[in-house]
C-alpha cells in the first residue's frame, strides 16, 4: 500500500485464573509500509501531565482508560501481578479483550475487559490491572470490583422486561429502505437504546452504557418511545438489529432480530472464490500503520476486477511512469465516484480514463502482480486488490495507511459495500 498514519484494534489473549480460556491471535501477512518523519522547526513549552490509569465498571466488563501513556511504549499487560500472555496484531473477533485508541491522540486509550456474566460475578473485589512500558517501568491501578446479577438482569432486580421486537418482522424481506420503522415492547423502562448492524456480530458496537457508540457499520441512539425511524443505507442488504430497555434499577437487551432491505444487493469487486479466501481487514494496524481499507489475496493470479456499483472515473494512476516496478504496483490505483460514496481501487492494471462511466458489476481493470517495495522483486504470493471507501469525501493520496485515528476516520469499513 501507500504509506502513512493510528487507530489500533489489538486483540489480547491470556489466562486469567481458571476462568478463561485462552484465545490466540496471529499475525497478518501484510502490504509493506515507508514511514517518514517530520522535524520540529520551533520549541514549544509543554506541560506534561502525570500517567494515569482509571477503571469503569459496567455490564460488559471492566473498562480501562489511560492517560498521558504514549501506546506505542506499551509492551504489555498484567493484572495481578501476572503478565497477560500475548499482545498481537489479530485478524479474527475476539470477544473478551479489545484495545483501542479513542482519540487521535496517541496518549490516550482505552481497554476493555469484556466478561460473560458469570465471570463478573466471580471477579468481585480487589484487584490490580498494569500496563508494562518499553523503558521496564510499570504502571498500575488498584480496581475495587463489585458486580452482581442486578446489573445484568433487569427482570432479577426489578427492572425493566425485555424487549419484544416487533417491526421489522424477523427475516422479513423486501423492507424499502425510507424511513424504516423499527418497534418493540417493553415494560418498566424509562428509556431504550437501539443498535441497528450491517453485520450479525454487532463488531462495530461499543456498548459503554451512556457512552455507548458505533463505527460505520452500525447505528445506536437512546430514545424515550418504543420506536424509532431511520433510513438504510444499502439495498439488498440483511441488517440486524437489537433494543436494552433501561431504568434506574437495571438494563437487559432484546434477543437479536433481522431484515433484509429491497433492491439488489452490492455486487462484489472479484468473483466469489477470492471474496471466500484470505483477507487483511479494515482498520488492522500493521507495519507501522493503520490499513484503511480491506486487502483481498488472489495470490499467484491476476483476475478481473468489478465495479461495486455505477459510478465516474475520478482519478487513475495505474499508467503512470513511476521508476521501479514496484513503485508502479504499490502506487497504481483507480478511484470511481459511485455516487454518494468513493471507492479507491488499489493494485490494478486499467485502462480506463478520467471522467469514464462505469456500470455496476462491469470490470474494471485486473490484479497487478505485486512486487517488494525494498528489494523490487516479484511478491506474486501477495497478488490482492485494495479497497478503501470514503464517503462524500474525495482523497488523492493516502489511500493505503493512516497512523492516526483523526485518519482513518476519513473512511469506513467497505465490508457491506462489496457483499461481505
Amino acid at each position: 500500500m501507500y504509506k502513512k498514519n493510528i487507530a489500533i484494534i489489538v486483540f489480547l489473549s491470556f489466562i486469567f485464573s481458571s476462568f478463561i480460556t485462552p484465545v490466540f491471535c496471529s499475525k497478518a501477512v501484510a502490504d509493506e509500509v515507508t514511514t517518514t518523519s517530520e522535524e520540529t522547526t520551533e520549541e514549544e513549552q509543554i506541560t506534561v501531565e502525570p500517567p494515569s490509569l482509571v477503571f469503569y465498571q459496567h455490564p460488559e466488563g471492566i473498562y480501562i482508560e489511560a492517560r498521558n501513556i504514549n501506546i506505542d511504549n506499551v509492551v504489555g499487560f498484567t493484572l495481578n501481578g501476572e503478565s497477560i500472555d500475548e499482545f498481537c496484531v489479530g485478524m479474527g473477533e475476539v470477544d473478551q479483550f479489545i484495545l483501542t485508541t479513542e482519540t487521535e491522540n496517541p496518549d490516550v486509550f482505552s481497554l476493555l475487559l469484556k466478561f460473560p456474566e458469570e465471570i463478573l460475578l466471580n471477579l468481585s473485589g480487589k484487584h490490580t490491572f498494569g500496563l508494562k512500558l518499553a523503558d521496564g517501568t510499570q504502571i498500575e491501578t488498584p480496581m475495587d470490583l463489585n458486580y452482581d446479577s442486578s446489573l445484568f438482569d433487569g427482570d432479577k432486580a426489578g427492572g425493566p422486561a425485555a424487549p419484544k421486537l416487533v417491526t421489522p418482522a424477523y427475516k422479513a424481506t423486501g423492507v424499502p429502505q425510507s424511513n424504516v420503522k423499527f418497534s418493540w415492547n417493553s415494560a418498566g423502562a424509562t428509556n431504550y437504546r437501539i443498535v441497528i448492524s450491517q453485520n450479525s456480530s454487532f463488531s462495530g458496537f461499543k456498548d459503554l452504557n451512556e457512552k455507548s457508540s458505533c463505527d460505520s457499520s452500525c447505528f445506536t441512539t437512546t430514545t424515550k418511545l418504543t420506536s424509532y425511524n431511520k433510513n438504510m443505507d444499502i439495498s439488498g442488504h440483511t441488517y440486524y438489529w437489537k433494543v436494552r430497555a433501561n431504568n434506574s434499577q437495571g438494563a437487559i437487551w432484546s434477543d437479536r432480530s433481522e431484515f433484509s432491505t429491497s433492491g439488489s444487493p452490492k455486487v462484489t469487486p472479484l468473483a466469489s472464490s477470492y471474496m471466500s479466501g484470505s483477507k487483511i481487514d479494515f482498520g488492522v494496524y500493521i507495519n507501522g500503520g493503520i490499513h484503511t481499507g480491506i486487502d483481498i489475496l488472489t495470490p499467484n493470479q491476476n483476475p478481473s476486477v468489478y465495479a461495486i456499483a455505477d459510478g465516474k472515473v475520478e482519478y487513475n494512476t495505474t499508467s503512470k511512469n513511476y521508476p521501479t516496478n514496484a513503485d508502479k504496483y504499490w502506487n497504481a490505483f483507480v478511484v470511481i465516484n459511485h455516487g454518494n460514496f468513493y471507492a479507491y481501487y488499489g493494485h490494478l492494471n486499467s485502462s480506463l480514463a478520467v471522467g469514464s462511466k462505469v456500470t455496476k458489476g462491469n470490470p474494471i481493470g485486473t490484479i497487478r502482480n505485486a512486487y517488494n517495495l525494498k528489494t523490487n522483486a516479484l511478491w506474486l504470493s501477495n497478488n490482492h486488490l485494495h479497497i478503501s471507501i470514503t464517503v462524500g469525501k474525495l482523497l488523492n493520496n493516502s489511500w493505503g495507511y493512516q497512523a492516526t485515528q483523526a485518519g482513518l476516520s476519513q473512511f469506513v469499513n467497505p465490508k457491506s459495500y462489496i457483499g461481505l
